[in-house]
């Protein structure tokens, strides 16, 4: 393509934490930029009437600019939030999320915003990318399937730091490739028990899932437990992808019954019960009914959440989520006497655009 070099005026950010510029009805979506900032920037996309474009030069810089605690940030797609404070993250999340639920019937409840302690040395697992032709590790570049090498990622935990860096050392990564790993593939490093394993070319989280964030996943926790502990009659509770059981572990007064595809059934308590079921390929409703069903599905959500609602009238609700777009698609159509108790966002993934979300509910037509 071309080398063209445009003139931007930023106007907002958008949910990806992109600066949004419209010149000349043109819109550019330009990555770590801010609103307020004017510069030039270097157009590396189009598609449909948009474009995308990289900053090349600021000539007026938002007062909400920072340096980036990462060395490697101007290059690396991870994260998206670190040029700027972290008042000004929470409040660029929490108007995406609102701007998503005014689209559903809870546009009306406010969201609770629980920050994170620290934006950087949270993760217990990442992923990376590497090319042994090319001799490259790391993450992929933003619109691109170049790899940007990230030796002093701040991201993970100080452990997988060390670890991280002392791949990079010499190289020594492509040393410790399997002798039947493909040219390209992916590894990841995953803190577990203390130690720091190192798993080629498996599946996401193949060392066993958990949430990545602890400290966050804790809070999460605590806020549903008040959840439960505000509820009445729970004899029974549906946790659908609950995997092993993470959500309703501390839910000691009712049983529950935990439907997923996989589950470390070591995690799980006396009054959990695991159901091994592929719920894409087989979301049949259950056939008896359940005082509160819980939703904790991956991304692409779950659309038939509001058939199990709707045919098995729970008292109550909670639905988590790692991409809140799915949930409310899969909010919309559930009956209306299904009311919004609380909703929630949690920052899992400080300076990244990523967040996680709760929401409450109850059924009006049971008291």
């Amino acid at each position: 393509m071309k080398t063209e070099i445009i003139n931007f005026k930023i106007e907002s950010l958008d949910s990806l934490g992109q600066g949004v510029s419209k010149i000349d009805d043109k819109i550019t979506f330009i990555p770590k930029s801010l609103p307020g900032e004017e510069g030039q920037a270097l157009v590396v996309g189009k598609k449909k009437g948009i474009q995308f474009a990289k900053v090349t030069a600021l000539s007026k810089p938002s007062d909400h600019r920072e340096e980036p605690a990462c060395q490697h940030f101007d290059e690396c797609s991870g994260c998206d939030f670190l040029h700027t404070n972290y008042e000004m993250e929470l409040k660029t999340k929490q108007a995406s999320f609102e701007r998503l639920l005014s689209y559903s019937p809870f546009k009306n409840t406010p969201v609770t915003v629980h920050g994170a302690p620290t934006r950087i040395g949270y993760r217990n697992r990442i992923q990376l990318h590497y090319d042994l032709k090319r001799k490259t590790l790391g993450f992929h570049k933003a619109k691109s399937n170049h790899i940007a090498e990230v030796p002093g990622c701040l991201l993970p935990s100080l452990k997988i730091q060390e670890s991280l860096k002392a791949l990079y050392e010499d190289q020594a990564w492509i040393k410790n490739a399997p002798s039947d790993a493909p040219l390209n593939g992916h590894l990841e490093l995953y803190e577990l028990n203390n130690e720091v394993l190192c798993v080629w070319n498996e599946n996401y989280a193949a060392a066993g899932f958990s949430q990545v964030n602890k400290v966050m996943n804790d809070l999460a926790l605590q806020i549903w437990k008040e959840f439960y502990d505000s509820c009445e009659s729970i004899g029974s509770v549906y946790d659908v992808f609950g995997g092993s059981g993470n959500l309703t572990r501390n839910f000691t007064e009712s049983k529950i019954s935990i439907f997923d595809n996989f589950c470390d059934k070591s995690k799980l308590s006396e009054h959990q019960k695991f159901i091994k079921t592929d719920l894409y390929k087989s979301p049949k409703v259950p056939d008896s009914p359940a005082d509160l069903i819980i939703f904790d599905p991956p991304r692409s959500g779950f659309k038939e959440t509001a058939e199990w609602l709707n045919d098995l009238e729970p008292r109550y609700v909670g639905y988590q989520s790692c991409f809140s777009d799915t949930m409310v698609r899969d909010l919309k159509k559930i009956a209306p006497h299904f009311e919004a108790i609380s909703i929630h966002l949690l920052d899992f993934f400080p300076g990244t655009h990523h967040y996680e979300s709760i929401i409450f509910l109850k059924n009006n037509r049971l008291k």
